[in-house]
């Protein structure tokens, strides 16, 4: 075979190999979707079955879907149920990571006692991808001062806005990809507007300057709009977002 031929031979099998890849993560997505959809339309069963197969496939998204699942049904097998959720998070996928801290910081999966200390790493790696109930629970953290941070109303004032901002606008319709009516920016605006109570003109000044900061480093990553006529995904619980989104 003359070199010019071995040279046209390689690129057909790298295009071949492409396609095979191309189909196979089409296949993928696609069964992710339908466990999604199975398990908002209330066929948790249906959807569990989905979830295993893809998570040991190594999809990010089921492997938590399918440690939350088993924690329910089969709450004996929580120690295996947390390690999916932790082989997710160690894949860096934030929910994963945000539901991991959440589980050390209720002592959920058979844990025991809670543990801010382990909860609070998990916390912040979700959070620098736009988590937005990471960015709560880190605000929560700050105003009782757990995890060892210390108490600080200008640190919790920061991280309740940036959750505020990464929550869809409220609406009167139920927000796609959740199956309930979306209230939470809301709950966040509350607990900022106690907080302004506490706090001097000086202190919310440092939050937003603070607030501002963050924003610009992480590209306002996730930020949702400020109103919407229309129901907004929480984007990481999008029925069409991947493996990995």
């Amino acid at each position: 075979m003359t070199r010019i031929a071995k040279f046209f031979n390689c690129l057909f099998l790298i295009s071949a190999m492409s396609a095979s890849a191309e189909t196979e993560q089409k296949n993928l997505q696609e069964e992710l979707e339908l466990a999604e959809r199975l398990l908002y339309g209330g066929d948790e069963k249906q959807a569990y079955t989905r979830y295993k197969m893809l998570a040991e496939q190594g999809c990010a998204k089921a492997q938590v879907r399918l440690g939350r699942l088993m924690d329910s049904y089969e709450p004996e097998r929580n120690t295996e149920a947390l390690a999916w959720i932790r082989r997710s998070a160690e894949q860096g996928y934030a929910h994963a990571q945000y539901t991991l801290g959440f589980a050390y910081d209720m002592g959920m999966f058979g844990l025991g006692p809670r543990e801010f200390e382990r909860a609070k790493p998990w916390y912040f790696r979700a959070a620098a991808q736009g988590h937005p109930a990471a960015m709560e629970a880190i605000a929560y953290m700050y105003l009782h001062g757990q995890g060892g941070l210390k108490h600080d109303l200008v640190s919790a004032y920061q991280w309740f806005t940036l959750a505020a901002r990464r929550f869809p606008p409220s609406t009167d319709k139920p927000a796609y990809g959740m199956g309930a009516n979306n209230e939470l920016r809301q709950l966040m605006l509350n607990s900022l507007d106690r907080l302004a109570t506490r706090m001097s003109s000086a202190q919310i000044a440092e939050a937003n300057r603070r607030i501002e900061d963050w924003e610009n480093a992480h590209n306002n990553i996730h930020r949702m709009p400020e109103t919407s006529e229309t129901p907004l995904p929480i984007w990481y619980n999008a029925i069409e977002a991947g493996c990995n989104d």
